[in-house]
């Protein structure tokens, strides 16, 4: 009996190191909670995958403090959960199509990274979970800002904003710079300029009369070209220019780098179906900031506790995104 007892504490030692690694090797243990949504530690390792892939994506620097990096993850775990939760309190709930289409998103996502994602010990499930919140999310923008075509006075809004954000135009485009990429002199660039200025004079109301005095000086006449404001690809003042252009006009338009000759559209007597290729687009960006302002204030009302240990979890992540 007394060697029984002498052997006690060693038994109840060894039992406590063993529930000890049983806790740390419990992918499922809480992290945080979120105003009362437990977070375990896939979610928090996917997020934390995600900000240290990507730091500048998430207004940080290339290479954050930890607790700026702690804390941004934190911040996406808050959005996980506002996601889902403002989501369940609208009482909308995910079609047939919309699940079909995460299952796909998840095995496509699964398929190019499961290696990483067992190395850093996220599953599948919680692809699924963190992918269906995104979800949630579009479809409760969809849902408030999306009323529909037969909505008169929303249609009215995305229209004005479609015409005033968006130009169409056809154009000739010339470098000033020689096949093997040097620049050009002034002289062959004055020479292009004249002949641009000449093909803008010669090139009538029409597409088809422009194509034929851009063809008659030797280059060729774009497609229709859609173009929002903002948008990239094009000098600074490119689309502030052509905006106050008048329609059927071709005017020049002079860089440092290039030349264009630009016919401007009449954006308004386009088919409907180019409107309603971009009207998805159209709802996103007009009306974006004002579910990011809903978005903040209910972000603002949410409390985090902690409930794991963060530092240890990003030690154990850099372990084994390295092996």
């Amino acid at each position: 009996m007394k060697h029984w007892i002498k052997r006690i504490p060693a038994v109840i030692a060894a039992l406590g190191l063993l529930l000890a690694l049983c806790a740390c090797g419990d992918k499922k243990q809480t992290v945080l909670v979120i105003s009362g949504a437990e977070l375990d530690r896939e979610i928090y390792t996917y997020f934390l995958d995600r900000v240290s892939a990507r730091p500048a994506d998430y207004g940080l620097e290339e290479t954050p403090s930890d607790r700026a990096l702690l804390d941004a993850v934190t911040e996406q775990c808050k959005r996980y959960v506002a996601n889902n939760t403002r989501f369940r309190d609208a009482g909308l709930t995910l079609s047939a199509s919309e699940k079909a289409g995460i299952a796909d998103q998840v095995n496509n996502l699964w398929i190019r990274a499961e290696r990483h994602y067992k190395a850093i010990g996220v599953s599948k499930q919680t692809l699924t979970k963190v992918i269906t919140a995104e979800s949630n999310a579009e479809a409760l923008f969809t849902a408030t800002y999306d009323k529909g075509v037969t909505d008169q006075a929303g249609e009215a809004e995305l229209l004005k904003y479609f015409y005033a954000n968006y130009i169409s135009f056809r154009t000739v485009v010339a470098y000033y710079t020689a096949a093997d990429g040097s620049p050009l002199t002034q002289l062959q660039k004055n020479t292009i300029k004249e002949a641009f200025d000449a093909m803008a004079a010669n090139a009538g109301e029409s597409a088809d009369s422009f194509r034929e005095a851009a063809a008659a000086a030797g280059y060729g006449l774009s497609e229709t070209i859609l173009l929002k404001q903002g948008a990239e690809g094009y000098p600074e003042g490119f689309y502030a220019a052509v905006a106050a252009q008048e329609n059927g006009t071709v005017r020049v338009l002079d860089y440092e780098d290039c030349v264009f000759a630009v016919l401007k559209e009449d954006l308004e007597s386009k088919d409907e179906s180019v409107y309603a290729s971009y009207r998805s687009a159209c709802v996103a960006e007009l009306y974006a900031p004002q579910a990011a302002r809903e978005m903040d204030a209910f972000l603002e009302g949410l409390t985090v506790k902690t409930a794991g240990d963060p530092e240890r979890l990003l030690k154990d992540y850099r372990k084994a995104i390295k092996s």
